[in-house]
Formats: structure tokens, sequence, C-alpha cells
């Protein structure tokens, strides 16, 4: 579990290292994929694509944000709960140290070529934490109770 802890965690820098003009063409690189999918009957012309790609790129950049910091959240919560946590606790503490590398990966921006640190992405990244956390909790109970309704 450590190694997916630290591997996701690499990703994260990796993609945060990302100079800033590099980092805007690769998500409205993504999200004009998607707009394409989307297009099934090919009625929008590329200029069309183009502009919803960029009124939507900032919302794509912040559910990566989101998104990322859901999936850092449960390999840390499954570490904790490996080394003895229960689970509120595990839960807590693994939204807590998200957070704290969602402050230490914006501060690392601060030093990247046209990237800023900023707090709400803080805010964000802490809210995909305790989402992720919580998803994984509310899955397994519902798991759980199916299990056991099948042995019955």
């Amino acid at each position: 579990m450590w190694m997916l802890v630290i591997l996701w965690a690499a990703m994260i820098f990796f993609f945060s290292a990302q100079p800033a003009a590099q980092s805007n063409k690769s998500s409205t690189g993504f999200t004009k994929k998607v707009v394409r999918i989307i297009d099934v009957a090919d009625r929008l012309s590329e200029k069309e694509i183009e502009t919803i790609a960029d009124n939507l790129n900032h919302f794509v950049r912040k559910g990566a944000h989101f998104c990322a910091y859901a999936l850092l959240s449960i390999p840390i919560y499954l570490l904790l709960k490996e080394y003895g946590f229960r689970n509120i606790h595990a839960m807590i503490f693994a939204v807590t140290l998200s957070g704290l590398y969602a402050c230490s990966d914006e501060f690392h921006q601060t030093f990247v070529a046209g990237r800023a640190g900023g707090m709400r992405d803080v805010g964000i990244d802490t809210l995909g934490a305790a989402f992720g956390v919580s998803v994984f909790n509310i899955c397994n109970y519902v798991i759980k109770n199916i299990k056991a309704k099948k042995k019955v």
C-alpha cells in the first residue's frame, strides 16, 4: 500500500511541476477530446469545439484536482487501517494527510513557471479527499450488507 501512496503522490507532483502553458495545453487537449466524444453526431465545427473546450477547461482542471486527491486519500486510508487505526480515525487522518500534501503541492507550484499556489485548490483537493474516503466507506458498507444478506 505504501508504494501506491508514493506513486500517486509522485504523479500529482509530476503534473504540478509542469509549467502553466504545458499544463493548460494538456487539459485543453483532454477537454477537446471529451467534447468530440460527446458530439457523437459530429455537428460541431472545430471552432465550436475549441470554444466549448476553452469554456469547460477551468472546470476540468478543478475536477482533476478533486479526483486526484479523492484517489490519493483511499490508499492512505487503507494504509492507516493496516496500522490499526479505527475507521473514523483512519478517515480523518487520511483526509488530513491528503490536505497537508495539497498544501505542500500548492507551495511547490509557486516555484513552477506560470503557476501559482492557491488556497482554493487546497480546499478542492481536501474536499476531494473527504469525498474519496467517504464513497469508499459507503461502498464497503453496501458490499458487506449485500454479502451478509446472501449468507442468511
